[in-house]
């Protein structure tokens, strides 16, 4: 017996395979068994019988255990349009392939051709048998010849009507027909039955599936495929990659473009949706350095191995333009969060092209271990630009300044709303400093209302009021070292300036070539931490492999 493969990719051209020639003394005895679906590559062999010429089209394979649909000698289910009577000589007699009532349920309707297995029993005497779709042209070529007696079977694809049917025909002599189904072919737009799925396995020096079109339609758009998914719940996906290899430059799924038109992508994902949708969505579960959810490549870059210290959800390299670029008209071009890990809300996040005035926002703190700067061009040198460096210091401060005029050597200066609104009301000073002659002056007092002061002169004066934030006049400068704790033990230090570089190597935090100084790290405890979220990760590769693998076995069924 042949063992059917669970799934084929075949050309549905009808070729006719002579696979069994029967010859037993016992006519009643013609045993149900599976068989080799006919090859159609469209490559001649000796025992091919021929083709139907209304056969054509690529289609799909779906196969199922072998089922009898037909048998005329009757008995059991095999009555009305699938049992009596024998064919007789040289006339036609039409079945019903996809009726949900028939012997063999679950072929749909709108299915190209069916996989038969032809066996005739009982012949009467010398003759032929031709089966083709119903309502279709006849064939010129016999699916089998027959003499008296004789028991034969022949394995054959054989196309459908619209209507799911097929005719044969027994030319010359009468006989008994059997007609065994072991699966059919899809082509075009045709539902699957509930639960069923079909897949392509093999192994090829090459691409192992490959569509192309050439047609571009009214809308100027041609597509070679559309995958599809209708599920409302779920974590569904229309398109999905897998590469189970353990080992090379595997892709899930690659996108390559060559148009020099702008817009054309390589892989274009868009969302509709009205919830919280997403056009493409990248995941890692490596734990290596520079490994990304999405990788994005332009020119052709040079990144190193240590060009990040973790994981990455979106990685681009550029060696002339920007490796990531995001642009919104009114939403967030850019936006990345820092989150519990247990809750999944943001913690602190930091946004680019905040709003149409903000190009950086940050929700939480900013630091830079370099100065902060405004720069804008020299007015009059092309070749020079001017970087002034923000005010720093060891607390959260704000500060306003003006000018005023001692009157009855007296004077009050009024707080200004947006300053009262932001800072606390302990910790002001207030620095006056006369105009146009020498006098005394001293703070009557302060509060964030107005500041009363005086002199011993009515003159000019300048003004300067510091104060600190509000809810941040706790600020700590010499805090706990979170910054510089590399993120694991193979981990490079990152580009800091050459003076924080030698700092971090003097703490013996990292060593003289940029690597973690292991001594250190199991000291101050971080070698233990990395220990448990090396565990964490593992357990969930695990998790991931085993799902991965039963989806390997899944497709390979």
């Amino acid at each position: 017996m042949t063992i059917l493969p669970n799934r084929c990719l075949l050309n549905v051209s009808a070729c006719l395979l002579l696979i069994a020639s029967l010859d037993v003394a016992a006519q009643g005895l013609v045993p149900l068994r599976n068989w080799a679906v006919p090859q159609a590559s469209g490559v001649a062999r000796p025992s091919a019988i021929g083709t139907l010429g209304d056969a054509s089209g690529p289609g799909i394979f779906i196969p199922f255990t072998p089922c009898r649909m037909v048998d005329t000698r009757g008995g059991g289910v095999w009555t009305g349009s699938y049992g009596p009577p024998a064919l007789a000589g040289s006339s036609a007699r039409s079945f019903p392939m996809t009726s949900a009532s028939g012997p063999c349920p679950g072929i749909p309707t709108g299915a190209a051709a069916i996989s038969l297995n032809i066996t005739v029993v009982n012949t009467a005497g010398p003759g032929f048998i031709m089966i083709y779709p119903q309502g279709g042209a006849v064939p010129t070529v016999s699916t089998l010849n027959y003499n008296a007696g004789q028991v034969l079977g022949n394995a054959a694809i054989v196309p459908m009507s619209a209507t799911g049917g097929i005719t044969v025909v027994a030319g010359v002599s009468g006989t008994d027909l059997i007609l065994d189904v072991n699966g059919y072919f899809i082509s075009g737009p045709t539902r699957l039955n509930d639960w069923e799925m079909f897949s392509l396995v093999g192994s090829y020096p090459g691409v192992l599936f490959s569509v192309e079109n050439d047609y571009v339609g009214l809308d100027g758009i041609g597509r070679a495929g559309l995958f599809t998914s209708r599920t409302d719940v779920g974590d569904s996906a229309a398109l999905m990659g897998h590469a189970f290899a353990d080992a090379g430059v595997t892709r899930g799924v690659t996108g390559r473009n060559r148009s020099i038109t702008d817009n054309a992508c390589g892989v274009s994902g868009e969302a509709v949706g009205s919830g919280m949708v997403f056009g493409v969505i990248g995941r890692t579960s490596s734990s290596a350095s520079s490994a990304a959810g999405v990788l994005g490549i332009a020119g052709n870059p040079v990144y190193p191995n240590n060009a990040i210290a973790s994981t990455v959800g979106v990685l681009g390299t550029n060696t002339t333009g920007s490796g990531v670029l995001g642009k919104s008209s009114t939403g967030r071009p850019v936006q990345g969060s820092r989150v519990d890990a247990t809750t999944g809300l943001a913690i602190t996040t930091g946004i680019l092209g905040y709003t149409a005035s903000i190009g950086v926002y940050a929700f939480g703190d900013m630091a830079a271990s370099g100065t902060k700067s405004f720069i804008e061009p020299h007015p009059t040198d092309a070749s020079r630009q001017i970087a002034f460096v923000a005010l720093e210091g060891p607390e959260a401060g704000t500060y306003f300044r003006g000018r005023g005029r001692f009157v009855g050597k007296s004077a009050v200066i009024p707080v200004p709303e947006e300053f009262r609104l932001v800072t606390e009301e302990e910790g002001l000073t207030v620095q006056i400093t006369p105009i146009g002659a020498v006098a005394s002056v001293g703070v009557m007092s302060v509060d964030l209302q107005q500041i009363v002061v005086g002199s011993t002169r009515d003159v000019e004066f300048s003004y300067i009021v510091h104060g600190v934030r509000k809810n941040y006049g706790q600020y700590e400068p010499i805090q706990k070292n979170t910054v510089f704790v590399p993120a694991g033990p193979d981990a490079k230090m990152d580009p800091f300036p050459a003076h924080i570089q030698r700092r971090l190597v003097d703490l013996g935090i990292y060593k003289a070539d940029g690597s973690v100084n292991l001594e250190t790290a199991e000291t101050m405890g971080w070698a233990q931490t990395w220990r448990e979220e090396a565990a964490a990760e593992q357990a969930a590769a695990a998790k991931a492999a085993a799902e991965r693998a039963v989806l390997q076995d899944g497709l390979r069924r």
